[in-house]
């Protein structure tokens, strides 16, 4: 179980190169303080199923006492010292299944442990997958600002030198100001959402606080890869697992309650050795030194108890039942993102495969509007009508990749197929 979380934290060490997606999940797997504190959950786990274990195990107590004793009033024997030891061996042979009981909650809370673990690493390595996306979306929009705001530019300072020979009128110069002001806004708008962007994906990493390490990402381009037909069964899926799981943790610990209504048989056995009244004396212990040893059927049965017992079978089968209510409701919300996810991606891949088609349709469209303006055959207006449109498609191109790449990491994660996905396997 422990090299089960040496291999998981397992990663390449950081480098100065920027740090692509797969290197950002590598880096939030190593420092989420979230994840590490899962991780130490499921070692708790651990150790409570080895501690529930061990009560099929007999148990050896060592106990010495030495001193001074004195009592008032005073025996006929004045000796003040005491002295006793004694070595006790105890097994409980059979307890009324109780002890079973426990290491199965237990077994089954360490398999809750480690597929919780499982789910909160997937969780976190789309949630740094969605904001990585967030970040490369920021810093490409804020490409599409910067080279618009650039053109504007330009064409402000050549309608201002022709407004100075009296080539262009005063009003194509104040339109063409008032154009790049609105991208001056629209560029510090972009810079903003960046920074914002790059907080959230540091956090998510877990970049500690006393770190100064310059991180820099390396923006995803790449076209997503064909989407595969959807294989996601609810049946599989690592929630519904953890549901019945809990759902068993649920009906053993109301058994321990229902248990105490009958007769609790147990059988116990003990050994004890020791000495006593040694020191001092002249007596070697091995003189009076003792041994015991039982073997004992008990049996114990609470014959009134106001209906407390009772009562208590009562509560915990409704705390079972109100448990199994609140799963069953989380199973029905995940059946249906499961249903949405599947319609979002259909969308999401129509939307990217037409805003693709539009992005080349305002790319060829604005090369002839600018050859056009430049010979002077269309107005100003329709050459800043044709540059905001190919921003605009831009926008939409990254918008729709980002979204659709975020989709199928979302199906993957359903799937259980994140992390190999992220780590190229």
């Amino acid at each position: 179980m422990r090299l089960f979380f040496l291999l998981l934290t397992a990663a390449s060490s950081a480098s100065a190169a920027p740090l692509t997606l797969n290197d950002a999940a590598s880096y939030a797997v190593r420092h989420s303080p979230a994840l590490d504190s899962s991780q130490r959950q499921a070692l708790i786990a651990e150790d409570e199923r080895l501690n529930a274990r061990s009560a099929f195990l007999p148990s050896v107590d060592f106990s010495s006492a030495h001193g001074l004793e004195r009592t008032y009033p005073k025996a006929k024997v004045t000796e003040p010292w005491a002295s006793n030891f004694s070595l006790n061996l105890a097994e409980t042979l059979y307890d009324n299944g109780e002890s079973i009981t426990r290491h199965r909650i237990a077994t089954l809370q360490e398999d809750i442990a480690r597929e919780n673990l499982l789910r909160d690493r997937d969780r976190l390595l789309y949630e740094v997958a969605a904001a990585f996306f967030q970040y490369s979306l920021a810093r490409k929009s804020l490409e599409i600002q910067q080279e618009q705001h650039a053109v504007l530019k330009l064409q402000v300072e050549l309608v201002k030198e022709s407004y100075r020979h009296g080539v262009k009128a005063r009003k194509d110069y104040l339109r063409f100001q008032t154009q790049l002001n609105r991208s001056d806004i629209d560029l510090l708008g972009a810079r903003t959402t960046l920074q914002k962007a790059e907080l959230a994906l540091r956090r998510l990493l877990g970049v500690p606080l006393s770190s100064t390490e310059p991180l820099e990402f390396l923006v995803d381009e790449s076209r997503p890869p064909p989407v595969r037909p959807a294989d996601t069964k609810l049946a599989s899926h690592r929630d519904f697992r953890l549901a019945e799981l809990q759902r068993r943790v649920s009906d053993l610990s109301s058994e321990l309650v229902r248990r105490k209504l009958w007769p609790e048989l147990g059988l116990k056995a003990t050994a004890t050795y020791g000495s006593s009244d040694y020191l001092f004396t002249g007596v070697p212990p091995h003189e009076s030194d003792r041994l015991t040893w039982n073997a004992l059927i008990t049996l114990n049965y609470n014959i009134l108890d106001w209906g407390v017992r009772r009562r208590n079978v009562e509560i915990a089968a409704n705390r079972a039942a109100v448990r199994s209510n609140e799963l069953e409701a989380e199973l029905l919300l995940l059946r249906e993102e499961i249903e949405k996810l599947q319609v979002d991606i259909r969308k999401q891949q129509e939307g990217f495969a037409l805003s693709d088609d539009l992005l080349k349709l305002e790319r060829a469209n604005l090369q002839l509007i600018t050859n056009e303006y430049r010979e002077g055959k269309v107005q100003y207006l329709d050459y800043i009508n044709s540059l905001q449109n190919f921003a605009d498609a831009k926008s939409t191109y990254y918008t729709s990749l980002y979204d659709l790449k975020r989709g199928i990491l979302a199906r993957r994660y359903h799937e259980g197929t994140l992390y190999e996905a992220l780590q190229g396997k």
